[in-house]
This record gives structure tokens, sequence and C-alpha cells, in this order.
């Protein structure tokens, strides 16, 4: 929906909170979108995935070209879904966010949650029930992970020095030589098989702030190029400019209201969108703004109120 100039949920433009499933913009994405799914590029039963985020179809899917178009991750990059033994094979590459340009939008919205969300809806917090006690052991912890060793470890696992070989989950899978070379960012032998294990197997990778830029696996290169990385600056080629925080916070009061309006209006959205695609409810410019009408009537400008007023205080203390 990027690509549409909107955002699939809330986002911010110029300082205004916005709905991308009640912008005008939004019925030349369901146009696009319907003529996609006739086209047979989108699964033909995605509706009934609810349960997947951004309807993910199975890989059996995938695997078997019935889903056209999907959302994937950085590990499906390259020949990494290739089965060479069932003579399948399989070459993945990262685009970045197309824009509608026949449509007036010249750059996809910046809504991607690429690394800098660390930085713009994260970090740390220490509560009044950390004791004095905890908070020693709290801040000695937060000492060892910014360091280099630390850094290391937080992203690349234990080194045999370290007791790889005295942790459960390191027998099972076979790397009691750890997955790093001790006091190094070079990946063991073990680990620089990626056919068996994935690169974040044994790592905490929820910590803001603490990375490291390790050494790229021989089987994480095409062409001497790392694959991630191309992925990376094409997702996030657009930014997250237009990211509605994560951490903006609500009143009891607005948490309540919030909820209730948003519940009305996604049992509607969930119920038209998919149909307004397959086919099973017209698309035309007065269906449209049929929808529309019913999503206002349903409290879309009290949702964007309440939102906006979250988010102007959660500025204000920013900004401070």
């Amino acid at each position: 929906m990027a690509g549409f100039g909107i955002g699939g949920l809330q986002y911010v433009e110029d300082g205004t909170v916005k709905y991308g499933i009640s912008q005008d913009a939004f019925y030349d994405y369901l146009t696009k979108m319907k003529e996609w799914y006739s086209q047979g590029y989108i699964y033909s039963d995605f509706a009934s995935r609810t349960d997947d985020m951004f309807f993910l179809p199975n890989t059996a899917l995938t695997y078997g070209g019935a889903a056209g178009v999907w959302y994937g991750i950085t590990d499906n990059i390259g020949d990494s879904m290739s089965l060479p033994e069932y003579n399948l094979f399989v070459n993945v590459e990262p685009i970045n966010s197309p824009a509608n340009v026949a449509g007036g939008v010249q750059k996809s919205l910046g809504i991607y949650l690429d690394s800098g969300r660390a930085s713009n809806n994260s970090g740390w917090a220490i509560s009044t029930a950390c004791d004095e006690e905890k908070l020693h052991r709290l801040l000695a912890a937060f000492d060892y992970l910014y360091s280099q060793e630390g850094s290391n470890t937080r992203s690349m696992g234990l080194s045999a020095e370290q007791g790889a070989a005295d942790v459960a989950s390191y027998v099972e899978k076979g790397v009691t030589n750890g997955t790093r070379e001790n006091g190094t960012k070079t990946w063991t032998e073990e680990m620089d098989n990626c056919a068996e294990y994935g690169v974040y197997a044994f790592c905490a990778n929820r910590m803001p702030g603490v990375v490291v830029d390790y050494a790229t696996r021989t089987c994480d290169l095409k062409d001497g190029v790392d694959r991630a990385v191309v992925a990376d600056e094409a997702w996030t080629a657009s930014g997250n400019a237009n990211v509605y925080p994560l951490t903006v916070g609500f009143t009891p009061e607005e948490t309540e209201e919030l909820n209730k309006l948003e519940s009305a209006v996604w049992d509607y959205a969930n119920s038209m969108i998919p149909n307004f695609i397959m086919g099973r409810e017209e698309l035309s410019e007065v269906s449209f703004v049929a929808y529309q009408e019913q999503l206002e009537s349903l409290g879309m400008s009290r949702i964007l109120e309440i939102r906006q007023a979250a988010y102007d205080r959660y500025m204000e203390k920013a900004n401070k």
C-alpha cells in the first residue's frame, strides 16, 4: 500500500495522522489488487488465511508457484528455497516498494520498519521495581552487551570458550564448538553450513541498539555480494519517516474507546476488502464512496482524533 502513498493502518504525513484504508488512494490500491487477483498473481483463497501475517501463504504454495506475489523474509533470498533433490531450483530477488506513478505517486511512503526502529520506536526503561541490587546487575549487563565482545555474543552466539558445549540447545544442534570463533566475528565451520542452521538460531535478536557487523558467510553471498545487504537496501529505500510510533501512549479512557471503535471498523473493513478484490462486491467509485461513508459512520474521524491527540503528546515530549 505504501506504493499508493498510504499506509496499511495508521500512519503520519506532515504531522497529521491518517488511516490508509479510508483514504481516496485506497481505491487505486483495491483496483490494482483486483486486477492482480483476476490475473492469478494473488493466491486465490488468500482471504481464508487470516491467521497469517500479511495473509502469508504456506511454503507449499510458494514452492509450488500457487502464490505469485507474496511477502518474504531475508532467509528466502537467493537460492535458499531450492530443493535440488526434487529437481526444484528457485531464485528469489528482493524488490523495493514500487510507486503508483500513473496515479500521481512519485515515491513510496516511508512506512518500512527497518533497523531504525530501535531509535524511533523502542528503548530501555527501568521501573521502580528494579531494586538497587538488580539495578547494578542490569547496568553491568548493559555495559557488557554494548562492548565489542558483548555485541558479538548477542548477535552471533557463544564460542567454545564461553561454554557452548554446556548449553543444551547447542548440544542438540551439534555446535558444541560454538557458533563463532572465540574473540572474533567469524562463524565456526558448523555455523557456516547455512542449509542446516539459521544465522539467528542462537542469539538474542531483540535488544535495541546492540548490533554487530559480523562477517558474511559464504552461503549468504551471490557473485560476491551479500544478499542480505542488497535486500536491506531495497526494502528500506523509502525509509520510515511516516511510521506511527509504536510507543505512542493512550489514556485508559482513550484505549477503551479506541479498542471499541477500531474493532467495529476492522470487522467491517475485513469483510469488504477481500470481497472488493475477489469481485464478490462491486468495486466502483460509487461503491467505494459508500464504503468510506460506512467507515465514517463507525467512528473513523474519532479514531483519528484520538490517535492524533496521543501522537501530539508523544512528539511534544520527544522534542523537549
